[in-house]
């Protein structure tokens, strides 16, 4: 059974290590990150109030990440990564999102949205398990790289 504990800067480290592993954070906006790049990153994320971060642990052990971020008219962006990537595939995914949800849903928010590579079928059917629904692929462009496709999934609570 996994449980979501609030992000600490002591996690801070954890993060960085994950980031040193592709493998770890592929398919993610965190996989451009790299060392101190992850550190500012996530530092920064700990005092943003429009920000919510969790790590995910299967019994007391770190097992992944998840957050959301206030976007434009009261969205909230929802970013999930089981890093330990031998326990992918087993249904961490959309249980850990399932539980951020019902964590959010007091504080007032309701719209959720997640932007999936459209190649990272895992990733979707986490989603689509967690009872998001798709709303469609949109081409992205991201610094200068080719451009990629992405499923917009959302969720009303």
């Amino acid at each position: 059974m996994i449980s979501l504990r609030e992000f600490e800067p002591s996690d801070i480290g954890l993060i960085v290590n994950w980031s040193s592993r592709p493998e770890a954070l592929d398919n993610t906006d965190f996989s451009d990150l790299i060392g101190d790049e992850s550190e500012a990153y996530f530092s920064q994320m700990l005092s943003n109030r429009n920000s919510m971060q969790y790590i995910i642990q299967l019994d007391a052990d770190p097992i992944g990440y998840i957050g959301m971020n206030r976007q434009p008219d009261d969205w909230w962006k929802l970013q999930v990564v089981i890093a330990e990537t031998h326990l992918r595939g087993k249904g961490f995914g959309p249980e850990a999102i399932k539980l951020l949800i019902s964590k959010v849903g007091y504080r007032g928010i309701s719209k959720v949205f997640a932007d999936v590579e459209a190649r990272d079928t895992r990733t979707i059917r986490a989603f689509e398990k967690a009872n998001f629904v798709s709303m469609g692929v949109e081409q992205h462009f991201t610094g200068g790289s080719s451009p990629g496709n992405k499923i917009r999934f959302e969720s009303f609570i």
